[in-house]
């Protein structure tokens, strides 16, 4: 009561996310977290951003959120506990990482929702698609209406205050020198700054309403030393009362219908494995997983699901429902590999060792293929294609394979037959892109000028291309030392405060020895690359929380797509030294 009664006071004003936190703490020591989860939520708001009630109290509500399954809020709660949250925590790690997980998971349930709710409008009969539409419109003009009449009248007592207040205020500053000294002319000063501007928060460009246009200019010129550049975006219709506004992102013809069921079966699946994997919160993957199935029964992803499903079951002891999951693989998908895993509890030690095996002789034939020795590497791809034929390394045994016998004839048509067969053979890995590359880079060759040494770039070292005229991407080597989770949260934490207004697409690619490449994209040509290059080489804080040295490099898009297809990682360093060091130079 005495809190309570605190809380009231004016004269606390300056306390109240102190008391707000202990009369939160008592009644959630209570059990009664309905009155506790206001309290919390009071003291988080009236808390400095770096006052350690904040903080608290910010975990204090993501923790019950999260065991609540309201995962939307405990997203954004964890979002903000991690903004001062010291790295000597306790819990600093675990929270790192759910916050990362829950990010994911929360975009994901937002594609699922945003796509349903554009397929049940697209659905419409037009003459109530446009009715809604218009209802849309009518209710923005309303709320336009509303606050131009909120403005005018501010303003009228803007001004009527300062017709009231312009003999007293004479008087009163006579009283006083300066006008900080009197607190009566303090007091008149901020009930006008009220009445002419409404509430404002005590910040940079504070007049202006919408900040958007200022964020991009010193987001983008602080990551460029002084130079605003933009990452141009396809033509949108803005205008809110314009119908074309709500028609453009609706999935009005088959293929756009098609391309959004796409979204929502991704959305599902990686949804349910971040359910089952990330949180283990095994009753949400299961409804997800099944929801997708139910959805989609000829979903890509449904023998993952089934076998997925198997496991969950079985971990719940649903024995019927597990063996149903079971029969489904066997008898739809006996070859697949979730139906040996199954039936062979010891195929998947088998199946890794394979891939070891198959990993160190496709480094074998590579390191001949660099040395010219193009008839072993022939022979060993050939080999090694014989006896690992399902091994996801068997498309990059291929590619090989094509360079070096396409050096051997020096021939261009047997160069873009070699790589129209990787392409035909293996039209979904990524070596079919690196060939399709090359083939564009050949494309005005003739007999005559493909001899030993014309093209070097592509058919010699590591077969990447000096072209810069491309879109380009930034590129971060870490071995296999590395926390790669916590590095990336850093890595995006690092984009939100230098590039806020700008959405990076940040990938991640297996390399040998464990090592992963963080690839960052958005970049439609070398000289944007260059300046987000150097924006974050000159993270010395971030770089310094890396256990062994890290790499960081440009790759323009063919060369990307032919580092995923050899994994040559000291070929593409050796080139990047050779081709980068006068461009990422200040």
């Amino acid at each position: 009561q005495d809190l309570e009664r605190m809380l009231k006071q004016f004269k606390n004003r300056n306390r109240q996310h102190l008391i707000c936190y202990a009369l939160a703490d008592i009644w959630a020591g209570e059990g009664d977290m309905e009155k506790a989860v206001p309290l919390y939520r009071r003291a988080a708001a009236a808390s400095a951003p770096s006052d350690p009630v904040r903080t608290a109290s910010c975990l204090l509500l993501a923790d019950f959120f999260f065991d609540g399954d309201d995962f939307f809020n405990a997203c954004a709660y964890y979002d903000s506990t991690m903004q001062h949250l010291s790295p000597d925590h306790a819990r600093y790690s675990t929270l790192s990482a759910r916050r990362q997980s829950l990010g994911k998971l929360t975009r994901h349930l937002e594609t699922i929702q945003i796509e349903d709710s554009l397929q049940r409008v697209a659905m419409m009969p037009e003459a109530e698609l446009n009715q809604y539409i218009d209802e849309l419109i009518s209710q923005i003009e309303k709320q336009e209406q509303a606050e131009q009449e909120r403005e005018a009248l501010r303003l009228r007592q803007y001004y009527s205050q300062q017709s009231r207040s312009r003999s007293a205020s004479s008087a009163d500053t006579r009283s006083s020198d300066w006008y900080f000294y009197n607190p009566t002319t303090i007091a008149r000063g901020a009930d006008a700054f009220s009445l002419r501007w409404g509430r404002r928060a005590l910040e940079d460009d504070w007049r202006r309403s919408n900040r958007e246009v200022v964020f991009r200019e010193t987001g983008e010129m602080a990551a460029s030393g002084g130079r605003a550049d933009t990452i141009p975006e396809p033509v949108r219709i803005t205008d809110r009362k314009d119908r074309a506004f709500y028609l453009q992102d609706l999935p009005l013809t088959d293929s756009l219908r098609r391309i959004s069921d796409g979204r929502i079966q991704d959305a599902l699946f990686y949804s349910a494995d971040l359910y089952k994997t990330d949180l283990q919160e095994n009753e949400l993957a299961i409804k997800q997983y099944e929801t997708l199935l139910g959805r989609f029964p000829e979903t890509p992803y449904r023998f993952y699901a089934w076998y997925a499903l198997y496991h969950l079951y079985t971990d719940s002891s649903q024995t019927e429902k597990a063996n149903m999951y079971r029969t489904l693989l066997s008898e739809q998908a006996p070859e697949s590999t979730y139906a040996r895993l199954l039936s062979d509890p010891q195929y998947y030690e088998r199946l890794q060792a394979q891939q070891d095996e198959a990993e160190r002789l496709y480094q074998q034939t590579y390191a001949l293929y660099g040395q010219g020795q193009d008839e072993q590497v022939v022979r060993m791809a050939d080999k090694a294609i014989a006896a690992y034929p399902e091994d996801v390394s068997v498309p990059r045994f291929a590619y090989i394979r094509a360079l070096s016998a396409s050096r051997l004839s020096g021939s261009i048509s047997t160069l873009r037959s070699q790589m129209q067969s990787v392409i035909d053979t293996y039209p979904m890995s990524e070596v079919a892109t690196a060939a399709s590359q090359i083939i564009r880079a050949f494309a005005q060759y003739t007999e005559d000028d493909f001899r030993p040494g014309s093209a070097e770039d592509l058919l010699t070292g590591g077969t990447y291309s000096s072209d810069k005229d491309q879109p380009h991407v930034f590129g971060w080597y870490l071995s296999g030392q590395e926390d790669v989770n916590q590095l990336v949260f850093d890595l995006i934490n690092f984009n939100i405060d230098r590039f806020p207004t700008q959405e990076f697409d940040i990938e991640r690619i297996a390399l040998p020895q464990q090592a992963t490449l963080v690839v960052v994209s958005a970049f439609p040509d070398l000289r944007r690359a260059v300046a987000y290059f150097r924006a974050f080489s000159g993270q010395d804080d971030l770089l310094r929380n890396t256990r062994s040295s890290t790499r960081l490099w440009l790759l323009s898009e063919t060369n990307l797509e032919i580092l995923k297809a050899t994994r040559t990682v000291q070929t593409y360093q050796a080139f990047f030294e050779a081709t980068y060091p006068e461009i990422i130079q200040p």
